[in-house]
């Protein structure tokens, strides 16, 4: 083989490598975003949830301080209309 074919297909060979290599590069950096935008929509999903719960215990606290409150006043009426 001359030099200059030997040349050409270690240039040829060098630029392979490098070509698979970023496509490597490529692949486990879309890989890493996908993995990483499932992370965040669990955490989204997540805080969320969350929200629904913590809000669903403040309307129950709320319903419970108007019975009581409610319960307060008929008490108190009762007891006025006793006088």
């Amino acid at each position: 083989m001359s030099k200059t074919f030997e040349n050409y297909l270690k240039t040829r060979e060098n630029a392979e490598k490098i070509a698979k290599e970023k496509v490597e590069r490529l692949n486990e950096l879309a890989l890493k975003k996908i993995k990483n935008q499932k992370l965040n929509d669990r955490q989204v999903k997540f805080r969320e949830q969350e929200r629904k719960e913590e809000m669903e215990k403040h309307r129950e606290k709320m319903k419970a301080a108007k019975l009581r409150n409610e319960l307060n006043n008929k008490e108190h009426l009762q007891g006025a209309s006793e006088f």
